[in-house]
């Protein structure tokens, strides 16, 4: 089977399922900046408005490219920090614990997409190519919005798991 199937459901982080299945998770086209949160609040509308950080970066497994990220954060959490190594680094998530801002749960919306022009460059598809497309919202322990990203994801490298159960 050529597809990467996320084995364990509780995972979050792409690089700790990437770990899991054996594969070298890595990023690449990485870029960070400081903005102000957009007037029409699409992907930002759980952060609060303000300065934000927005975070793109392309995720790997065994260095081909699975999925393009992009993510927007409160500033606040990256004061005096140095955010295009941030970005840089495997795990934003990782990154996120050490600054006392973990992600503990998330929720995702999953729906298909169709590559756009830059997408299709970062993923080595051609534009139109379908990709799921997840838009995700990150919560710390107290339950507050930290990350709002929209993924969109190589269907014919990764598959994750979805895993409902009855009470």
């Amino acid at each position: 089977d050529r597809h990467l199937h996320q084995a364990e459901p509780n995972i979050m982080s792409f690089s700790a399922t990437m770990r899991a299945l054996g594969h070298v998770p890595g990023v690449r086209a990485t870029h960070a900046c400081l903005m102000e949160t957009p007037d029409e609040q699409t992907a930002t509308d759980q952060i609060p408005a303000g300065r934000i950080v927005h975070i793109s970066r392309v995720h790997t497994a065994d260095d081909e490219p699975v999925s393009l990220s992009e993510s927007w954060l409160p500033a606040a959490a990256f004061a005096g920090m140095d955010i295009e190594g941030i970005a840089e680094r495997e795990s934003l998530y990782a990154e996120l614990s050490a600054l006392d801002a973990g992600v503990v749960q998330v929720s995702d919306r999953y729906g298909i997409t169709e590559a756009s022009e830059v997408e299709a460059a970062a993923l080595d598809v051609t534009p139109g190519t379908p990709l799921l497309c997840v838009d995700r919202i990150g919560y710390t322990a107290r339950n507050r919005p930290i990350e709002t990203s929209r993924i969109v994801v190589r269907t014919d490298r990764y598959r994750p798991m979805i895993t409902t159960r009855s009470k």
